[in-house]
């Protein structure tokens, strides 16, 4: 795990405070509703999760859902796009 955070430049980080509103759509464990709702109110591009089959891609009101290594891939590639 360290050589593969040791390949990604810093990572900014920054607080913002959002206030959730209820979803459209009920997720399929609504203990998981609470990061759902503060990933769209924040208007969140990626929600990262060990637990992607609680967050359906129909439900999810267009984030992405990817796991650790997926979000970690998914930056790099966002990254050498933005240096290009």
């Amino acid at each position: 795990m360290s050589s593969i955070l040791s390949d990604l430049p810093p990572i900014n980080s920054f607080t913002l405070i959002v206030a959730s509103s209820p979803l459209r759509h009920s997720l399929p464990d609504p203990d998981d509703e609470a990061f759902l709702k503060v990933a769209v109110a924040g208007k969140a591009v990626c929600l990262v999760t060990g637990n992607a089959s609680h967050f359906p891609a129909k439900l999810c009101q267009g984030r992405k859902v990817l796991s650790p290594s997926g979000f970690l891939t998914f930056y790099k590639k966002q990254q050498k796009l933005k240096s290009k």
